[in-house]
């Protein structure tokens, strides 16, 4: 599964450490200045440009910071369950998981 991990805080920098160890396939965006991991892959400005460039080429993206955030950086994108990638929110202990799309 093509997965990207996106996250705002040095915190979610962490977290994203710590699944890419686990899921080296898996592709980290961080916002500018919050840091980096071995396994970031790019650095962003605009979360809400960025969902809608990740949207149709990854199977799950997983935000890493508020859901308010990440909802509305997908609510405009949405189009069908079936074609819709999975949307989960982590923590940024990375304790808690909250699918937002894909969880049917």
């Amino acid at each position: 599964m093509k997965l990207a991990f996106i996250t705002f805080s040095e915190e979610g920098v962490r977290v994203g450490a710590l699944l890419g160890e686990r899921m080296p396939e898996m592709d980290c965006f961080v916002h500018e200045g919050a840091g980096t991991t071995p396994f970031t892959h790019q650095s962003f400005a605009s979360v809400r440009e960025l969902a809608g460039r990740l949207f149709r080429e990854y199977e799950g993206l997983i935000f890493c910071g508020p859901t308010g955030i990440a909802v509305r950086a997908v609510a405009a994108l949405l189009e069908h369950k079936s074609r819709d990638p999975a949307v989960v929110v982590v923590d940024v202990c990375g304790r808690y998981a909250v699918s937002l799309l894909g969880g049917h």
